[in-house]
């Protein structure tokens, strides 16, 4: 048997609720939870001017009209307990509902959900969970689209606090709209580094990049936080396969991906101009955005939308060019891991064979060929592979002789078995004996 109470909200509105006589209020609370979407926490319900416990029972109410009472003390009070995580993580089920709800009652559990981020337990705490507990209930009120919630996140986005502007940076690009893209551009050069990280993906997910952007990204390469040096890493390989994209590039038709190639060189450029920095880790992610851009180049699909990419920039290889010319200062480099990352490129170089001609081949091959005594193995063993590729097609036989010679010594004579092996593997790949 079931018996029937009317719930009156804040702005006068009702709500009609069928409850078993077993029932408590706080399963009442529950369903209005459900329906309005304001928080169980938030919640205070009145019965004759009396505040009902949540352990009442429904069928001992002396009247069938409730009076709603919205409060946040009590969210207050928990989202600076060790029960923050818990709560957090019940707001993230009621925000992915919130575009029905009284737009007062959200803006006030946002208010406490925005000042919980600045004050312990969630500042001091050594984990991420009740941090991200957080944003995701704040994220969630942004993708139900809430009419104040975008006002709310430009507001704090000049704020002291860097995980309330982590949070704004995040909830900007949740929205999907482009108009936001001069504001997360604004945040390339903040001060905290995870706002940094944010406003690069924030932007590779809005929009397209444009060489303007592409640049200021790329100087990112050698930002302080690694993390910050790893997406934008990624950002650089996001703009070259875009500019292969017609729905991304927002190009008139596919023939206007004529200038891929051109796109490309800009990249190149764009990363080479970092690769005189001092510190070898970052040189290490000059030649990794390199490495990426070549592998976006011949993706068959966007990376940001997942479609096909136009015929022309899928069958494009004179960027190959750019690309080999590109990575030649890496291969001077002193540092191995730069050396190493860039002889990889060159053995994966997809067209190569095919678009690089005798002169760049010959170029490249003396570039190369230094590397097979490097002091690190994994570069020997990176040289060998390499070296195979462009003998073959950049000289006459006693260059290739030269090669050989430098090969078997390497199968013959290294103090690492790896190295030995890959040296005797790639004799016979240039037409020489291994034995």
């Amino acid at each position: 048997m079931a018996v029937c109470y009317s719930v009156v909200g804040l702005s006068g509105q009702c709500m009609e609720l069928e409850m078993p006589l077993e029932s408590k209020v706080g399963d009442m609370k529950r369903a209005i939870e459900d329906g309005w979407a304001v928080p169980q926490i938030c919640q205070k319900l009145l019965c004759g001017g009396r505040l009902l416990p949540d352990s009442a029972r429904c069928e001992a109410l002396p009247e069938k009209e409730l009076q709603l009472v919205v409060s946040t003390e009590m969210l207050r009070s928990a989202l600076q307990s060790a029960l923050a995580k818990e709560v957090l993580n019940q707001l993230q089920l009621v925000a992915q509902n919130c575009t029905y709800a009284d737009h007062a009652v959200w803006s006030a559990v946002e208010a406490e959900v925005w000042d919980c981020l600045q004050i312990p337990p969630i500042l001091d705490s050594d984990t991420q969970d009740a941090r991200d507990a957080a944003a995701a209930v704040l994220l969630d009120g942004a993708l139900a689209s809430r009419p104040t919630t975008q006002k709310e996140a430009l507001a704090r986005l000049e704020g002291s606090c860097s995980r309330t502007r982590q949070v704004c940076v995040k909830m900007l690009a949740a929205f999907g709209d482009a108009e936001h893209v001069g504001h997360l551009r604004g945040r390339l050069e903040d001060m905290c580094p995870s706002v940094r990280l944010e406003a690069i993906k924030g932007l590779t997910k809005l929009i397209a990049l444009d060489r303007p952007l592409l640049f200021a990204i790329s100087g990112h390469l050698h930002d302080p936080s690694v993390a910050v040096r790893q997406t934008s890493v990624d950002a650089i390989g996001m703009y070259v396969s875009t500019s292969g994209c017609v729905a991304c590039s927002q190009l008139q038709d596919a023939g206007e991906c004529s200038n891929f190639a051109d796109d490309f060189d800009f990249a190149c450029m764009a990363v080479l101009s970092r690769l005189q920095h001092p510190q070898e880790s970052v040189r290490s992610f000059v030649a990794a955005a390199l490495a990426q851009a070549v592998a976006c180049a011949v993706e068959p699909s966007c990376l940001r939308c997942r479609r096909p990419r136009c015929a022309i920039a899928r069958q494009e290889r004179t960027w190959a060019v750019q690309a080999a010319q590109a990575l030649a200062p890496c291969l001077r480099d002193n540092a191995s891991a730069v050396r190493g990352t860039a002889l990889q490129v060159l053995v994966d170089l997809p067209g190569g064979g095919g678009v690089l001609g005798a002169p760049e081949l010959l170029a490249l091959k003396e570039k190369v060929f230094p590397c097979l005594f490097h002091s690190d193995a994994g570069v020997r063993i990176i040289a060998s592979r390499v070296i195979t590729r462009l003998v073959p097609r950049a000289g006459n036989k006693k260059e290739v002789q030269e090669v050989a010679s430098a090969l078997r010594a390497l199968a013959k004579k290294d103090s690492d078995i790896s190295v030995r092996t890959a040296a005797k593997n790639a004799l016979p790949l240039i037409g020489e004996d291994p034995f």
